[in-house]
């Protein structure tokens, strides 16, 4: 009984090797038999998956926050429309200015995504800006910064609209 195992298993093997080339080549001539010498080798497959969706979009032009100390406000404006970067610190610190008098630039960026946030260090409010590759990822990186200058989160304030390298403008208070 174990002899006629070993056999059989021993034919499956040689059919499994007579037979694999034929199937691996497949682009012969018509009227040949594969696994001649005048078959080519399969192409190689191709990958038929779809390629992985990217989670940003890129944004091709700058940005600038125009922040008030003594407000607490920032004006963050982006712009793709042709603008350079001056142009655009300018629109948002014009914009700042009008609105709230004393203005910094707090930030500027280049083909990506900005946010702003707030945190209570040793009892004084800092307000600092991030970078990231998309709208979401701009609030994730400001709870990273929260928690990177305190650890205890005593206060962390997300700003309430994102802003891309394309034209958008708006006021965040904190």
């Amino acid at each position: 009984m174990v002899k006629k195992f070993w056999v059989l298993a021993l034919c499956a093997l040689l059919l499994a090797a007579v037979s694999l080339p034929s199937m691996a080549q497949t682009a012969c001539p018509v009227g040949t038999l594969a696994g001649s010498a005048t078959c080519g080798p399969d192409t190689a497959p191709v990958d038929q998956s779809p390629s992985r969706p990217t989670s940003y979009v890129r944004y091709d032009g700058y940005g600038a926050i125009a922040y008030s100390p003594a407000s607490h406000v920032s004006f963050l404006n982006g712009a793709s429309n042709g603008m350079g970067q001056e142009a655009v610190i300018e629109q948002a610190m014009t914009r700042c200015r009008a609105e709230y008098g004393d203005c910094v630039i707090l930030h500027t960026w280049k083909n990506t995504c900005a946010n702003t946030g707030s945190v209570i260090v040793d009892g004084e409010k800092q307000v600092f800006a991030v970078e990231a590759r998309s709208e979401r990822a701009t609030a994730r990186k400001v709870r990273q910064e929260c928690s990177r200058r305190n650890p205890n989160w005593d206060y962390c304030k997300v700003g309430a609209q994102p802003v891309c390298a394309k034209s958008w403008g708006g006021y965040v208070s904190y």
